[in-house]
């Protein structure tokens, strides 16, 4: 399977931060080679939560929102990263979750890749605001 792969890839990259021969903490690009932890998944991790992002902007229909939900999940499990975050949390909101959206949210704003994408930073603190007054996102974590 493609998880099997990243991670039998994953335990190869790691060696020498584990080992000592190399430091992760002096490495300033260490957090990008997180994406080699799930090198395989992320293509597929992109397209079930864009398909999730889509039901959110367009539905109304309880079961496919729940369906929708469950895409991000997944989509976030195979890549942890703050779009996946953000299109599970908006779904968990129009499904009557709110704490768990905020909570999940929030969490989007915490990934390290957004130390270079300042602007969606800032959308998605807002998204936070506005969930904790009861609104729905308009857009979950980019502007178009």
């Amino acid at each position: 399977s493609l998880q099997a792969k990243d991670s039998v890839e994953y335990v190869k990259f790691m060696e020498p931060y584990l080992s000592g021969k190399l430091d992760s903490a002096s490495d300033q690009n260490f957090m990008m080679k997180r994406l080699k932890k799930n090198s395989e998944m992320v293509s597929p991790s992109y397209r079930l939560r864009s398909a999730a992002e889509a039901v959110y902007k367009i539905s109304h229909d309880k079961n496919v929102l729940l369906k929708a939900q469950e895409w991000a999940r997944i989509a976030n499990e195979w890549f942890p990263h703050f779009s996946n975050e953000a299109v599970y949390a908006g779904l968990l909101f129009k499904n009557d979750n709110q704490q768990q959206a905020i909570q999940m949210m929030d969490l989007a704003t915490k990934d390290s890749f957004l130390a270079q994408a300042k602007e969606v930073l800032q959308l998605l603190k807002s998204n936070v605001e506005d969930m904790k007054k009861g609104k729905s996102p308009a857009h979950l974590w980019n502007s178009k």
